[in-house]
């Protein structure tokens, strides 16, 4: 009777131990960050999305409306390529010895000054390129990297220590298609 009892308790025991461990597991906060590796000499459309609309929101009204909504989310994925707001894209081309960008805004404030990071695996910086936009409703920059593994952030500042916590970073690179994810070292 003992051994039964002994042994239900040590069932259930090690039942509540699998479904702690399997719960936790599935309440790990996801990363607002990717990197991928691009394949060689192949061109890959990055399309980005916004982490910080706040941001968005104080881009003037007449290149980025927010519509009558006070937290309204503006439309900003090349998804919505007939909306109105603003818009994002790299064309990236892995070559031999360099990757190839071409960066492309589209209705963001004119003559504004944004700054466009290459963060590694461990989410330090390959590259910041500081990007000051034209006067037309798009502009289109030619950036070169030596890295092959990357993810692209859009961010207000100059500097940027944590991706995952910036508040100046607002618009980050989707995972595209066609690329291999790369694993991010654990803490």
């Amino acid at each position: 009777m003992r051994l039964k009892r002994f042994s239900a308790v040590i069932t259930i025991l090690i039942f509540l131990l699998v479904a702690t461990v399997g719960i936790a597991r599935t309440q790990r906060k996801e990363s607002r960050w990717t990197v991928v590796e691009f394949p060689r000499g192949r061109t890959i459309d990055v399309d980005f999305r916004v982490v910080n609309f706040q941001i968005l929101r104080s881009f003037p009204r007449s290149t980025a409306p927010v519509g009558t909504a006070e937290d309204a989310e503006p439309e900003t994925t090349s998804a919505s390529a007939d909306s109105p707001g603003p818009r994002a894209l790299a064309r990236v081309t892995r070559g031999d010895t360099t990757t190839s960008i071409e960066f492309r805004l589209s209705r963001f404030p004119q003559n504004a000054v944004y700054h466009l990071y290459a963060i590694d695996p461990f989410g330090g910086l390959y590259t910041v390129w500081k990007l000051t936009t034209s006067d037309s409703e798009t502009t289109i920059w030619h950036l070169d990297t030596g890295t092959d593994s990357f993810m692209l952030a859009l961010s207000t500042a100059d500097t940027l220590k944590d991706v995952e916590t910036d508040t100046h970073v607002f618009m980050i690179s989707a995972i595209p298609n066609g690329v291999v994810i790369v694993d991010k070292p654990r803490n």
